[in-house]
């Protein structure tokens, strides 16, 4: 391999790291849900919650979590939203989670 091949793989795995820390960083411990910005007061979104349950396993096998911080995550995530109530909007069912800022939901 050449240098140029070896400075482009070390910047992209910069970037993967840099990336799946935004994880790390922007998820509620307790019920894992994910923040969808890093702006002040921003609400956690369904769409980076989930993303971040696709990207544990990446993680792990990239070595940037272990396992088990990645199934404890998981597990917090899935048992959060397993205890939410369902609600129908016309006709439609959807989950729905009011968030006040970062850390605090209201139910």
């Amino acid at each position: 391999m050449s240098r140029r091949t070896l400075t482009a793989e070390a910047e992209l795995e910069k970037l993967q790291h840099a990336s799946f820390n935004y994880f790390l960083h922007e998820t509620n411990p307790v019920n894992g849900l994910v923040i969808d910005k890093t702006a002040a007061n921003w609400p956690a979104s369904i769409a980076a919650t989930g993303l971040a349950l696709a990207v544990y396993p990446a993680g792990v096998e990239r070595g940037f979590i272990s396992r088990a911080a990645a199934v404890q995550r998981s597990l917090a995530t899935l048992r959060f939203l397993g205890e939410l109530k369902q609600t129908t909007l016309k006709s439609h069912r959807i989950l729905r989670i009011p968030i006040v800022g970062k850390g605090l939901y209201e139910f």
